[in-house]
Parts: structure tokens; C-alpha cells; sequence
């Protein structure tokens, strides 16, 4: 009977299961590349977004300054190209970076974002040694180091392999320099690679390390909502084994009840009716006994979901206190509403057509219904216990009475 529930909690359960499995192995691999399994990476990406949107933007924002403040070390060092160096520095980065920012706030590709931050650095670094190569000053060589401050900004916002990009372009521009731009020094070549290097070195180090700790934490905040939904999951399926039926998938007896004793004491406070409805299928016994149990379990699902569509109100609840005996609780609901509702059920079960040919009332299966509706009163003992009792008595002459019928329990209490 529950193999609707272990189905259910296996499909629950099998998605949450694969996505722990998935991060359990990344984090045993150590993330030494950076770079999760597709799925993962795809939903790091997502979670990130909105984090990275906002360091890149500053990123573009505070570049140009950095750019444009340089202009101070070109007055010193590049005298003689200096008002060609506002308009490299002003038109030739400013509004590339721009329209860079407006296309970052109108795409979510996430990993353009990433390598166009690594791009951006190597145009910064194409602009300053632009201008080292049109200046005949012998200061100019000394323009190269502010490479290094390139490197070092871009490594402070870029993921690792954009800035590993970054920093070949850097590497490869500062040895263009090398060998274009004559050393009048004899010593700057040796010490500005060196520097260049080591700066490199540390700097993808430190980027390397910040991220691999930003991943690893996003792995474990992710593990940890993962075990989170799973007990949550398992929660919930523990409630819904307590509380419905495992055949008919509607409440069971101990649910039923315990809602109808709420629902009892609410009544009481705000002096509302109640209503019960007790039904029964018809000859069950013989319908299980002539077409086997298989196919009575079917009945009891069929008929279940009948009467389930003739149930409109909220509040409205349906049970199955057992075998083919099936109860409706209709909270506030006066007596006319709740004979309506049960001549409504009659119908559905009839029209559902489903044959009974050892059926002593009719050729299909019907039920009979009790239906009753009490105020709840301080002075009435085992009131609960009274609404069942008087809707038992009202289902058993409904019964009685030739069954497939209504039966209206007359003993209600007004206010």
C-alpha cells in the first residue's frame, strides 16, 4: 500500500541526491582549475550574477579614473605627446568602456562579463605603450612599469583565467617594449621584466586564491541547502504519510478527526455551524468479492475522486475513516449548504457509471450519505463525538431506507 509513497519520495529525493553527489566530488577535487562540472558552473554563474554585475561596473567606473589620472605621470615623462595623450587616454579608453558597461547591464552571458574585464586590462596597456613609442623623450622608457599597476588593478577585480589573458597581453606588450624602445639605462630592460614577473606572479597567486575560497564557499553554502531541502523533503513526506490516506491520497482517520476537533473548537468561539458528512459505497463487500480486491481498491480511488470534485469550499475536507466508509467535514457551512453538497456527491458517484453487478440497489456503484449540522454549545458534552454519533444514526436510515439516498440527521441545535 506504500509503494505511491516510496515512489514519491524517491523522485523527491533522486535530484537532491544528484546535486549533493555532484558537490561532494568538487569539493573532493580541490577546484585546482577553477572551473566546476557544466551544470554546477552554470548555476555559480547564475547565483553570482548579480554580485559580479556590480565589481565589474565599478571596475569600468574606477579604470577610467585610473587611466585618465596618468595623465599626471605623462605631463613628467611624455612631454612631448602629451596633448596627443588626452585625447588617446580620454577618446581612445573612456567610451569603449562605456558601451562596454551599457552591453554588460543588457546581456546575463556572465562569462563575456568575466572576458571583457581581462580585455579591457590588455586595451589599457596597448593604450600606455601606444603612447611610450610616439614619445622621443628619454623618460619614456620609465612609462612601461605602469604596466605592473595595470596588472595589479585588473587581478583585484578579474576571475583567474581572464586574468591570466590579462596578464600574457601584459607580458607580451611589456617584450614588444623590450625590443622597440631603446634602454639608454643599460639596466631598466632586467629590472622592469623582473618586476613585471614577480608582479604577476603574485598577483595571479592572490586571484587564484581568492576565488578558489569564493568557490569553496559557494559549494558549501550550496551542500549545506542541499541537506537543508532534504530534511525539508523528508518532512514533508513524513507529514503527508501521517496524515493521508496511502490508498485515496485524502486524509486518514487520525487527521480527519484531529481537523474536526480544530475546527469543533473554532466553531465554539465564533459560534458557527458545523457540518459532518458520513458516506458509505453501497454493497462494497460484495462489489470486492465479486470483481476481487484490485479492482475494490480502484472503486475506492474512483469514488474518491468524485466526491473530491463536488468539494468547492475552502476549509473543506475529505476523509477515509476506512474501508469504503469516507467522511466530509464542512466547516461553517449551514444545513442547506451541506445537503446540496451531498446530493451533489450522490450524483457524481452515480454518474461515474462504474458497473456493480452484485449490487442489491442499482447496476452501478452509489453511496449513501448522513449528513448533520450542529452549533457547537458549551453545555453539549463529547461534542465532537455527538456530530459523528448523529451522522452515523442519520447514514445507517439513509441505509436502512434503501440506500443510494440522502438522509438528513433532524436533531440540530440552534443558537
Amino acid at each position: 500500500m506504500y509503494d505511491v509513497d516510496v515512489l514519491r519520495e524517491s523522485q523527491l529525493t533522486e535530484a537532491l541526491l544528484e546535486d549533493a553527489e555532484l558537490v561532494d566530488r568538487t569539493i573532493d577535487s580541490g577546484i585546482p582549475t577553477l572551473v566546476f562540472p557544466a551544470r554546477l558552473e552554470r548555476e555559480f554563474q547564475r547565483h553570482t550574477a548579480d554580485k559580479r554585475l556590480q565589481i565589474i561596473t565599478l571596475f569600468g567606473i574606477c579604470s577610467m579614473g585610473l587611466i585618465i589620472g596618468q595623465l599626471v605621470a605623462d605631463w613628467f615623462l611624455l612631454p612631448d605627446v602629451f596633448d596627443r595623450s588626452v585625447w588617446v587616454r580620454v577618446l581612445g579608453y573612456c567610451p569603449p568602456v562605456l558601451l562596454g558597461l551599457w552591453l554588460l547591464h543588457r546581456t546575463r552571458m556572465v562569462w563575456l562579463w568575466e572576458w571583457l574585464v581581462a580585455m579591457t586590462g590588455v586595451w589599457a596597456g596597448a593604450i600606455m605603450t601606444t603612447l611610450l613609442w610616439m614619445s622621443h623623450s628619454r623618460l619614456a622608457f620609465t612609462t612601461v612599469v605602469e604596466l605592473n599597476l595595470v596588472v595589479v588593478f585588473v587581478c583585484a577585480f578579474a576571475r583567474f583565467w581572464p586574468a591570466v589573458l590579462m596578464c600574457a597581453g601584459m607580458a607580451c606588450l611589456h617584450a614588444m617594449v623590450m625590443w622597440a624602445v631603446s634602454d639608454f639605462t643599460g639596466v631598466l630592460v632586467v629590472n622592469t621584466s623582473v618586476l613585471l614577473g614577480a608582479t604577476i606572479t603574485f598577483c595571479l597567486y592572490a586571484n587564484h586564491k581568492l576565488e578558489h575560497d569564493e568557490r569553496l564557499c559557494y559549494l558549501q553554502d550550496r551542500r549545506e541547502q542541499i541537506l537543508d531541502n532534504r530534511l525539508h523533503e523528508a518532512h514533508e513526506l513524513l507529514t503527508h504519510q501521517a496524515t493521508t490516506d496511502p490508498l485515496t491520497d485524502v486524509a486518514n482517520r487520525r487527521y480527519f478527526e484531529s481537523y474536526a476537533q480544530d475546527y469543533w473548537m473554532r466553531a465554539l468561539e465564533l459560534h458557527h455551524p458545523i457540518s459532518l458528512l458520513l458516506l458509505d459505497i453501497d454493497h462494497f463487500k460484495r462489489y470486492n468479492d465479486h470483481y476481487g480486491h484490485q479492482a475494490g481498491d480502484a472503486c475506492l480511488k474512483s469514488v474518491t475522486q468524485a466526491v473530491q470534485g463536488c468539494l468547492r469550499r475552502t476549509g473543506d475536507l475529505l476523509g477515509r475513516l476506512g474501508g469504503e466508509e469516507f467522511a466530509v467535514l464542512m466547516p461553517e457551512a449551514n444545513e442547506a449548504s451541506a445537503q446540496v453538497v451531498a446530493e451533489r456527491i450522490l450524483r457524481a458517484v452515480s454518474d461515474k457509471g462504474l458497473p456493480h453487478a452484485a449490487s442489491l440497489t442499482e447496476d452501478v456503484v452509489t453511496v449513501s450519505i448522513g449528513v448533520v449540522t450542529l452549533w457547537p454549545s458549551e453545555g453539549v458534552a463529547n461534542s465532537v463525538q455527538a456530530l459523528y454519533a448523529q451522522a452515523d444514526d442519520a447514514l445507517y436510515e439513509a441505509k436502512r431506507s434503501g440506500r443510494n439516498q440522502v438522509m438528513v440527521a433532524r436533531q440540530e441545535m440552534a443558537p
